[in-house]
């Protein structure tokens, strides 16, 4: 059947270039050697589809060729071939682990960021209570103690903002 297809192709091709042929040329030496030549390809074509088909193997030769071929590779072949397939999913595990690690020093940074934030506040707050320990009416010279407090207040209530805290709080005295 594929031989009976490939060569009436062949025979139409020839025939269509024949075609073309007569209507172009008027002269019949160019017409006889140029159909000698398309006789002669479709002739070596069938011969050379003619002879891939006769070097097909069958089915069972083939199957006993292939079970040939692999019985060459040893042991040691088949296990290197299997570690170097566990090596591309110890690459792709390594890979995940690296996102894994790179996430987490990022969420390092962003913490030590807030403790940072956060130290420094809690400095402002011990400042601003120094102040308002140390602050002496006596020695004030006009200056109310209740601006002492609410200023101290404001402060506080800012270094807890900066924090993220509550900045509503009460003060014991």
């Amino acid at each position: 059947m594929l031989f009976g297809l490939a060569t009436s192709n062949l025979r139409s091709f020839r025939d269509f270039y024949l075609s073309l042929l007569n209507k172009s040329s008027k002269n019949e030496d160019y017409k006889r050697g140029y159909r000698e030549a398309l006789d002669d390809m479709v002739n070596l074509g069938t011969v050379t589809i003619q002879e891939q088909i006769d070097n097909l193997p069958d089915v069972s030769v083939s199957t006993d060729n292939l079970k040939d071929y692999l019985l060459v590779y040893s042991a040691d072949e088949i296990q290197q071939i299997r570690d170097n397939k566990m090596q591309l999913v110890t690459v792709s595990e390594f890979q995940q682990v690296h996102r894994e690690k790179l996430t987490a020093e990022n969420k390092v940074e962003k913490l030590q960021e807030r403790c940072d934030r956060y130290e420094k506040a809690l400095t402002e707050i011990r400042e601003a209570y120094t102040n308002y320990k140390s602050y002496d009416p006596d020695e004030d010279d006009g200056y109310a103690g209740g601006d002492v407090t609410s200023s101290f207040i404001d402060e506080v209530g800012e270094a807890l903002a900066a924090i993220g805290g509550d900045d509503e709080f009460t003060t014991e005295k």
